[in-house]
């Protein structure tokens, strides 16, 4: 008896619900489907499995050639098969190299401490000897001079995004990327934050070199607020982004009248210690 592979009428097919990240519009994506096949002539269901994967395409709808399940027999010498075109699992236990998630963000906003010597606002009980502001000051003029300060609390943000990405990215060039914008600020808005207000700290990733497998990478951020209108002296104010550095000078004199020691402020300085990048390099 001649063997006979007959394809029947498709059978079941399974829509999956896809939500677009960017634009929240909902498609309907084919996601499995399933063909019948007959075949008859053969006695042994492995043979006639053999014979269907034989006469079965590789992909139907886009959809590769998922699995082959035996239905039953149908009379003599004759078998049912479904044949079931979907995505293929993998052992690994990784997504698959052909979607990329959306980056995941943490945040931690935690009381930390600064170093400050001049106070916000300053009274006295007694008009000399007069500290001009610093905190702290021992009372002696010159090289003598001292100003112990205190330690205050102040917001210590940190920002962490995590990206799971091909490997074929992470190339040799994309972590010459990543060392040239460690230690840099923001050049434009990043992530809502305003420019100068965040620092890269770097990133980090560990994975299977499996080309079937996405990469964990960390990126590492500090950030530090831009400021307006900070007090210095006699109502000087200065505007200065997060990361840059304020600091002052200031002498200590003798009054000529009473004689009294003070604290003068002669100048102050907004320095900018980090150069800036785009972090759009960076695609988050």
């Amino acid at each position: 008896m001649n063997i006979q592979v007959i394809r029947n009428i498709e059978g079941r097919e399974t829509r999956s619900r896809k939500i677009n990240s960017r634009t929240g519009e909902i498609d309907w994506v084919l996601s499995e489907k399933e063909v019948g096949y007959l075949v008859t002539g053969v006695s042994k269901r492995d043979d006639a499995r053999k014979e269907v994967l034989a006469k079965a395409p590789e992909s139907e709808d886009a959809l590769p050639l998922k699995s082959i399940r035996f239905e039953g027999f149908s009379g003599d010498e004759a078998m049912e098969f479904s044949v079931i075109y979907g995505a293929l699992e993998t052992t690994s236990g990784g997504n698959s190299d052909d979607e990329e998630e959306e980056p995941t963000v943490s945040f931690d906003c935690s009381g930390g401490t600064t170093h400050i010597v001049r106070s916000l606002n300053q009274r006295k009980l007694k008009s000399e000897p007069n500290p001009g502001g610093m905190i702290g000051w021992n009372g002696k003029l010159g090289a003598e001079a001292e100003y112990s300060g205190v330690d205050v609390v102040s917001a210590t943000m940190r920002e962490t995004y995590t990206a799971r990405m091909k490997l074929s990215r992470l190339t040799t060039a994309y972590k010459r990327m990543l060392a040239n914008l460690t230690g840099k600020v923001n050049s434009g808005v990043f992530k809502g934050w305003k420019p100068g207000e965040v620092l890269f700290l770097g990133a980090s990733f560990s994975g299977s070199v499996s080309g079937s497998e996405l990469i964990t990478v960390t990126y590492n951020f500090a950030i530090q607020q831009n400021e307006e209108n900070v007090p210095i002296f006699d109502g000087v104010r200065v505007n200065k982004k997060g990361w840059e550095y304020l600091w002052t000078i200031s002498r200590t004199v003798a009054d000529p009248e009473t004689k009294a020691n003070r604290v003068e402020i002669q100048n102050a300085f907004v320095d900018q210690v980090y150069a800036q990048a785009d972090f759009g390099q960076l695609k988050l």
